[in-house]
């Protein structure tokens, strides 16, 4: 599952699908189904409401079959938010997970990046990272997020180093490189992320969202022809597969076209993509936040009152 490709997803799935076969009690196989279905929505690789309505139901079996379990509430959380934006429900869920198993690091990490990130709360999110960095040391997702975190906090020079350990701990997975290109984006060395978001692009198999990011990486580095070729390549694919309206956000905010920009945020929030969750705290919307549209949005997230 964590190669976080079509094919890692798929033989996965497969083998969820087996364990749940051979042991339809298998509370632990009907979260990870959830958590599968919550990487496809995140990556766009279906639509985010569908895949979330068909992890929602596993991770509501696996709390059927064992209600303690700390991860499934915390899972459910995070189908809270994507469903409708419920934050109420989601810091309810995130609360008995976090008493049920306080020792999970992937209840910590649900915790951090599924409620507090959203409302750019960075500072308590990265807390909840390094505790669970202190349970598992070595998780490299872990890393990647704390990448993420230190990344949209404005400190790109400990999100670079983040994301180089999480690349030595999982080397030829494309989230590093993302990561990284992110970091010497935001430090203002665009020529050196272009170089990574295009391996990020690679080892994808040019999975949108990356594509959607390159973008955004070509017109910050002044490339403004190259950007408009990958939007160009992303309305032809669009035309074949679901493609996550954020895919589209990043290449226009980098063109500085705002009105399209604020209007595929929009579709983004509509959709659910799981890549429009933190809205509060993107360099990318920057220059918008004073934008009463932008508000608007924000406030339709249920991010402001």
């Amino acid at each position: 599952m964590y190669k976080l490709t079509p094919d890692g997803l798929a033989n996965a799935k497969t083998c969820l699908d087996q364990a749940v076969a051979l042991d339809p009690k298998f509370a632990l196989a009907h979260d990870a189904l959830g958590e599968l279905y919550w990487w496809t929505a995140f990556f766009g690789y279906m639509p985010a409401k569908q895949a979330s309505f068909a992890g929602m139901g596993a991770v509501l079996r696996a709390i059927e079959i064992d209600p303690t379990l700390g991860e499934s509430h915390a899972s459910l959380a995070r189908f809270r938010q994507k469903v409708d934006y419920n934050w109420a429900e989601v810091r309810r869920e995130m609360t008995l997970a976090l008493e049920m198993a306080p020792s999970s690091p992937l209840v910590r990490e649900r915790y951090a990046i599924s409620d507090l990130l959203a409302h750019g709360q960075l500072e308590e999110a990265i807390a909840q990272i390094d505790v669970g960095l202190d349970f598992d040391p070595l998780n490299w997702m872990l890393h990647v997020w704390r990448s993420v975190l230190l990344w949209l906090a404005r400190d790109p020079d400990q999100a670079l180093h983040e994301a180089r350990l999480s690349e030595a701990l999982r080397p030829g997975n494309f989230i590093p490189q993302f990561m990284i290109a992110n970091a010497y984006r935001e430090g203002g060395h665009p020529e050196v992320a272009l170089v990574h978001q295009r391996r990020a692009v690679e080892l994808s198999r040019n999975l949108p969202q990356m594509s959607g990011w390159l973008g955004l990486t070509l017109a910050q580095s002044g490339d403004i022809a190259g950007a408009r070729s990958v939007l160009d390549s992303l309305r032809t694919v669009s035309g074949q597969r679901y493609v996550s309206p954020t895919s589209f956000v990043w290449i226009y905010a980098g063109l500085k076209e705002t009105d399209e920009v604020l209007n595929w945020i929009e579709r983004a929030i509509d959709d659910r993509d799981s890549f429009i969750i933190p809205i509060k705290t993107y360099p990318a919307f920057d220059p918008l936040r004073a934008d009463p549209r932008f508000q608007a949005l924000v406030r339709k997230m249920n991010l402001e009152p």
